[in-house]
């Protein structure tokens, strides 16, 4: 994945999900380190996919990574998952409800996407991601805290996530 936050908040989502799978999330340290990391994984001979979000930079990489680190066809499976342009970055599988209720744990008005949102307000998203990953490992959040809208979300996440088993 793109970076140290979307790894605490996908397994935050994994562990709500209850998935059960063999997948492991991997954060890369950027999105532009994401083909040091693929290139790593591959001379391991690892099976791996890399899951961007729809924002410039990872329209980008999606770019080069095709281009030039998956030359050959994996039948059956794609190696690059892509999420619909709704999502900018992973805090956006969040409806803004629980956003506010989960992630900020406070009642400020939002009127952008929460990825947009935490980086106007220069939030230390690594450090609220990780916290939001504790409380779901503790148990303190439960997937029944969640509206439709992140449900859906999360089960969207989880279903591409099965496809790479």
């Amino acid at each position: 994945v793109n970076d140290t936050g979307s790894f605490y908040l996908l397994n935050a989502i994994i562990l709500l999900m209850g998935f059960k799978g063999k997948i492991c999330v991997i954060p890369s340290t950027n999105v532009s380190s994401i083909p040091l990391l693929c290139n790593i994984l591959m001379g391991w001979g690892m099976d791996f996919a890399v899951l961007l979000f729809e924002n410039d930079e990872e329209i980008k990489i999606a770019e080069l990574l095709k281009n030039t680190v998956f030359k050959t066809d994996i039948i059956g499976r794609e190696l690059i998952i892509r999420m619909p342009e709704t999502f900018l970055n992973s805090e956006d599988l969040l409806s803004t409800l629980d956003f506010k209720n989960h992630i900020l744990e406070s009642r400020e008005g939002i009127t952008v996407p929460n990825s947009v949102y935490i980086r106007e307000k220069e939030l230390p998203r690594n450090f609220i991601l990780s916290r939001f990953l504790s409380t779901v490992k503790e148990g303190k959040v439960k997937v029944t805290d969640f509206d439709d809208e992140s449900l859906d979300n999360f089960k969207l996440i989880t279903d591409l996530i099965k496809v790479l088993e």
